[in-house]
């Protein structure tokens, strides 16, 4: 199996209550959760918790656990997700804008220098101009 998995939410009505409330879930026995099916890949899951990674009030991912046995996750595992959803978020957030910095920021360096180029060509021009 490749990770981190991939799929269309449309497709699964369970992720989709996640990502409108912002909030996690725990799904105690998958048999009895209507409309659920497990994406392709994750095996047989009887309990499922769920937990988006949310920055900026943007969500950037979920937190998804899976377990074969039914009944494997409580509201303590939700909290502690929660717990570890905040960090993982940010650090999530925190990559994007390096690698944006890294993209933009030679460019912004080329641009501002090209300006100071042009400034100071400018000025000169003006200098030399008989007022």
């Amino acid at each position: 199996m490749k990770y981190p998995l991939t799929f269309d939410a449309a497709d699964f009505p369970v992720i989709q209550r996640v990502l409108a409330s912002q909030s996690g879930l725990v799904v105690s026995d998958t048999k009895q959760e209507q409309g659920w099916h497990a994406p392709r890949g994750s095996g047989q899951l009887r309990s499922w918790l769920c937990v988006p990674l949310v920055a900026s009030r943007q969500t950037l991912g979920l937190l998804s656990l899976g377990n074969p046995v039914p009944d494997s996750f409580t509201l303590e595992h939700l909290r502690l997700a929660k717990l570890v959803a905040i960090p993982a978020a940010a650090a999530i957030q925190n990559a994007r804008l390096y690698e944006c910095a890294k993209i933009y920021g030679p460019e912004l360096e080329k641009r501002t220098s090209d300006l100071q180029k042009a400034e100071s060509a400018l000025q000169r021009f003006q200098s030399r101009r008989p007022s």
